[in-house]
């Protein structure tokens, strides 16, 4: 039974061919160990645009993104933060009590401020 196992094909690679072993990738080894060199992807080329010009392309940008806000659409601003500072976490973890105050701001007479506790409605 064990020369039936040795005797088994090989799974079959890329367009049924297989690699000699001396040249297949090893356990646990990366095929590009080095990865992509610093400074090339994406984020970097557009920090190195809106940077450049003592940072008149980012004061455009703000202010393209700001007329956007105000219009209601926010997320021109999203993309661009989001790629030059990073994702803001969308989780607070903490201890304690927290205490929320909520207030609606509208144009009608029941405007009410009401305080809220964690687990409670």
């Amino acid at each position: 039974m064990a020369k039936q196992a040795e005797n088994k094909p090989e799974k079959a690679g890329k367009n049924g061919v297989v690699p000699p072993r001396e040249h297949r990738f090893k356990k646990g080894e990366s095929g590009n160990p080095k990865g992509r060199p610093k400074g090339t992807g994406i984020t970097d080329k557009l920090r190195e645009i809106v940077f450049k010009d003592d940072g008149k392309v980012a004061e455009e940008l703000a202010d393209m993104a700001r007329k956007a806000a105000m219009d209601g659409d926010y997320r021109f601003w999203n993309a661009i933060t989001e790629r030059l500072d990073g994702k803001v976490p969308d989780k607070i973890e903490g201890t304690g009590e927290v205490t929320i105050r909520l207030e609606y701001v509208g144009n009608d007479d029941t405007d009410t401020d009401e305080e809220a506790t964690p687990g409670t409605t």
